[in-house]
């Protein structure tokens, strides 16, 4: 029986894993911390007594990948699928806007959706659904160089469209500003939600904290085919070799047939530096962080699963039952806040949005800043990861920043990790 080693037990790695232990080829996973899922997890906070996400995820149906790796593990049914795009969102003050697809015939439904969708002005909705229907024809050798920004200015959106809508998808799934982001990599995500069907365009929710949703599923799919994974080891060193050795703190392993790498850019170059020169000349990447504050209530007086905030710092908020969890992406912004100017700050945000809410509702908070949490895919990151090659001496490449041809979410991970296990396959 062939034998993987996999340095890394995020979502990239436990998705070889799976992939791999599905063909019966055994695998060892070593995690350098103690336990498995990466920045997509969750975890006990002793003092609130509960269980709570390291960083709320929002997937939508668009996410194949994803969706396959949790039907093959058994995970579907922690999930919530909408049966079409359903959202709402508010503005100060407390109105809110449906953005709602019918059952009517695809893509029927969400021209409709989007012509009922009056955040913006009834002029801007037909220009967005114009700029939506030109992507068909869309020549991306155009859209190398230039931002999102600059993409949007060129097909005649106003401010207004741009903060009301665009903004809501670029920087949630690119998770940096539309001066930064790649045009590229933005019309890809958009074909992708709006015209590959009528499912594309649905969220996803978790019923569960995220480790309930699926690693644990994966972690049984894959110790039920002899697979392995060793917590709380840390690799210090990968030697340049066809067949190279892998140095842990506890471990030296060299008995394994193919070896995958899963773990950040940043990582990797730290315990294999030559890496640096089998990959493209200038390749570098610069990160962005996602701030997550989990507020728990006395009593929730929200009944909305999820909604979104228009013209706030604070995008977000999802409803936990027995806390929110509020989510701001690109929150290099937030940078020198002390955490009770945080709490203060989005309590205030809630409460100029939603009449229902108070303060004094709260009863106990959690703020996660995870720093790193993507890369930032902006025009020169994006071209040079179409020149990563899947694999270097002696070693498979995963990770969500290899080349997917997707930003930094939860599918371009598990993609990462299927595609590696293709290779060995």
């Amino acid at each position: 029986m062939k034998k993987v080693l996999i340095i890394g037990g995020g979502l990239a790695g436990l998705s070889a894993a799976v992939f791999l232990a599905r063909k019966g080829i055994k695998t060892v996973i070593i995690e350098s911390s103690p336990a498995p899922g990466g920045r997509a997890r969750s975890f006990t906070d002793t003092r609130l007594n509960a269980e709570i996400d390291n960083g709320q995820h929002l997937m939508m149906g668009c996410y194949k990948e994803t969706l396959n790796f949790f039907d093959i593990i058994g995970a579907k049914d922690n999930i919530e699928i909408q049966d079409n795009l359903s959202a709402k969102f508010a503005e100060r003050g407390g109105r809110i806007f449906q953005l709602d697809a019918s059952p009517l015939f695809y893509p029927l439904n969400l021209l409709i959706a989007m012509i009922r969708f009056r955040a913006v002005p009834f002029a801007d909705r037909l220009k967005i659904i114009f700029t939506l229907a030109s992507l068909f024809r869309t020549d991306e050798s155009k859209l190398n160089n230039i931002s999102v920004k600059e993409f949007l200015r060129q097909k005649g959106q106003s401010e207004r469209a741009i903060s009301s809508f665009w903004e809501i998808i670029s920087v949630g799934t690119l998770n940096t500003s539309t001066e930064k982001a790649s045009a590229l990599l933005f019309t890809r995500i958009l074909k992708t939600v709006f015209l590959t069907g009528k499912k594309s365009s649905s969220f996803v929710l978790p019923k569960k904290p995220l480790s309930r949703v699926y690693v644990e599923k994966a972690l049984e799919y894959i110790k039920a085919k002899g697979g392995e994974i060793h917590y709380s080891e840390t690799v210090k060193e990968i030697t340049e070799s066809s067949r190279p050795t892998v140095k842990t703190s506890q471990n030296s392993y060299s008995d394994f047939d193919h070896i995958i790498s899963s773990v950040q850019h940043h990582s990797l170059v730290k315990f294999a530096p030559w890496i640096q020169n089998k990959l493209p000349e200038n390749l570098r990447f610069s990160y962005s962080p996602i701030l997550t504050m989990h507020l728990f209530l006395e009593s929730n007086p929200f009944h909305d699963r999820f909604l979104g905030l228009l013209g706030s710092p604070l995008q977000w908020v999802f409803n936990n039952g027995d806390h929110l969890s509020l989510l701001t992406s690109d929150a290099g912004k937030f940078d020198g806040y002390k955490k009770d100017e945080l709490f203060e700050l989005f309590c205030s945000e809630l409460t100029d949005f939603f009449p229902i809410f108070y303060k004094k509702l709260v009863k106990g908070y959690r703020i996660i800043i995870e720093k790193r949490a993507t890369f930032i895919p902006d025009i020169s990151s994006t071209i040079l990861r179409e020149k990563i090659p899947a694999s270097c001496p002696g070693m498979i490449l995963a990770g969500d920043w290899v080349n997917t041809g997707l930003p930094a979410t939860i599918e371009g991970a598990v993609l990462s990790g299927r595609l590696a296990a293709d290779k060995i396959l």
